[in-house]
């Protein structure tokens, strides 16, 4: 079904899924261009951190986007057969993890450019990304069927996610507003896009961002298993 998604998203273009890629590779060049010279940043330093925020970014924000929808625009699925909610979660965060590898190119371009040393640290890649993954599938596993039942919650969470973009190290970097802050280490965003950027960028993530992701792991388990057990029978009636 993932694979479904993508080729119809992009059927009869030429370059197909890669038309994000260059999307992506215009936001790197624009952003850090002008605010690396505002925030007085080396420009290699800030497009390297950039890239790799911008990277993560994209694909937390497409599938909490996405996955707000999950159930309403399966709803044909689930009134000509009974189906698991779970498939749908996985069925967003699958084609994602695709467009994700797509923009995988530009950032791996970008860290040649900058002549990144490569490092261990990298081959943490992988598991900042499945642990990305399992918090996203049981936060849309969440969000979808409470969208369905409550419509005005995809506007909420459409509204959060522009707001978050600006409160998250993206554009700007910790270093600049000094200290912890509610704005860095109580913000979920921070840790999930630390996971990927941090091996990137040479680095293993922090221990405050192993320990947030693990509770955001358990805590999106829980509420997982309880809001599939809650709608099961009853999302029928949402759609």
């Amino acid at each position: 079904m993932g694979n479904q998604d993508i080729k119809l998203r992009y059927k009869r273009s030429i370059i197909g899924p890669f038309w994000i890629s260059l999307t992506l590779a215009a936001w790197i060049a624009g952003i850090s261009i002008l605010y690396a010279q505002i925030l007085k940043q080396p420009f290699l330093d800030y497009l390297v951190f950039l890239s790799c925020g911008l990277l993560a970014w994209n694909m937390i924000s497409a599938v909490i986007s996405e996955g707000s929808v999950s159930v309403i625009d399966n709803s044909s699925h689930l009134m000509s057969a009974p189906m698991p909610l779970s498939i749908f979660a996985a069925r967003v965060v699958y084609r994602n993890i695709i467009v994700f590898f797509h923009n995988m190119l530009v950032v791996v371009c970008v860290l040649i450019y900058a002549k990144v040393h490569i490092t261990w640290a990298m081959l943490f890649l992988p598991v900042g990304l499945l642990i990305n993954c399992l918090i996203l599938f049981f936060f849309i596993s969440v969000s979808g069927p409470l969208c369905a039942r409550f419509r005005d919650l995809q506007q909420i969470i459409s509204n959060l996610l522009q707001v978050s973009f600006f409160l998250t190290p993206i554009i700007w970097q910790t270093g600049q507003i000094g200290g912890r802050t509610l704005v860095t280490h109580a913000n979920p965003f921070y840790h999930m896009i630390e996971l990927i950027r941090a091996p990137l960028m040479g680095y293993i993530p922090s221990t405050d961002t192993l320990i947030a992701s693990g509770v955001m792991l358990i805590g999106g388990l829980i509420a997982a298993l309880i809001v599939w057990r809650y709608s099961r029978k009853r999302v029928i009636f949402w759609l």
